[in-house]
């Protein structure tokens, strides 16, 4: 799921789409996956949406994600 979701949110082989991607991210990081919690994050955060993307990025970094910690390192 968080593979998928990536790939639509980069537009990875196939033609962007944010919302699919975010679609995929988000059952993936209510399951848990910090990876895909992070990802999810970033998604929301361009699409403009701060506040909740930084929930995710958060909550990824509680988990030990190291690029949701160096996020977070840097803009706070």
């Amino acid at each position: 799921m968080a593979n998928l979701g990536e790939i639509y949110l980069n537009g990875e082989g196939v033609a962007v789409d944010r919302e699919l991607g975010i679609s995929w991210l988000t059952k993936a990081a209510e399951r848990g996956q910090n990876d895909a919690q992070y990802l999810l994050g970033q998604g929301l955060i361009t699409n403009q949406q701060q506040a909740a993307g930084e929930q995710w990025i958060k909550k990824s970094a509680e988990a030990g994600n190291k690029k949701a910690i160096q996020y977070l390192t840097e803009h706070q």
